[in-house]
């Protein structure tokens, strides 16, 4: 029943989304369904953690895929709330300067000051030469190691849900500064085929 009802606000969502920036096909969607928008936007995915994951991380995750233009986002950080309750979008940016978008995980702090980790999807814009430009999107779990142990295990053990409510097969998990450098998300978003 959860997974079930799950589905449908995703397409729901997902529709939504579609009707507001004029595409027809997912309209039928949005009229095949009996779910009122209202019961969908609260929704939320508990985790083995019993960390529950809002929808409107799900939203942003659609903006970022499905936005043209001057409302394309380029960047969502997630983060678990101070009271270890809720996976919740801590910021979107449209800004392409990679170097500010990972300065934002660098310098991301808990509830005492403490360095945090935080959940990331970004556009990553790579050339592939002969076969041309590309735009992969990638989920980040910067988790590092200077973070608290039970900050650590709470967002290792709520990562899988995220992705899977967000959609994201390609990620990649870093708990040094060095696994956020530029080269790692192209190698991650390419397949290791980019130059």
């Amino acid at each position: 029943m959860n997974v079930m009802f799950a589905d449908m606000c995703l397409l729901l969502d997902i529709s939504t989304y579609f009707t507001l920036h004029s595409s027809p096909v997912l309209l039928v969607i949005l009229f095949s369904f009996s779910i009122s928008d209202k019961s969908c936007k609260s929704y939320k995915m508990a985790s083995a953690s019993g960390v529950l994951i809002d929808q409107d991380c799900v939203t942003a995750a659609n903006d970022l895929r499905f936005a043209k233009g001057s409302s394309k986002i380029k960047f969502v950080i997630f983060k678990i709330t101070d009271d270890e309750q809720r996976v919740v979008v801590e910021e979107t940016s449209p800004d392409t300067e990679y170097g500010t978008f990972r300065q934002k995980l660098l310098s991301a702090v808990d509830k005492s000051g403490k360095s945090a980790p935080r959940y990331a999807l970004y556009d990553v814009d790579y050339d592939l030469g002969e076969d041309g430009k590309r735009t992969k999107t990638i989920f980040i779990s910067w988790v590092p190691q200077t973070s608290p142990i039970k900050l650590r295990m709470l967002y290792a053990s709520t990562m899988e849900y995220l992705k899977k409510a967000v959609n994201m097969s390609v990620f990649i998990h870093a708990d040094d500064q060095e696994d956020i450098e530029w080269e790692e998300l192209v190698k991650a978003a390419s397949g290791g085929k980019a130059k």
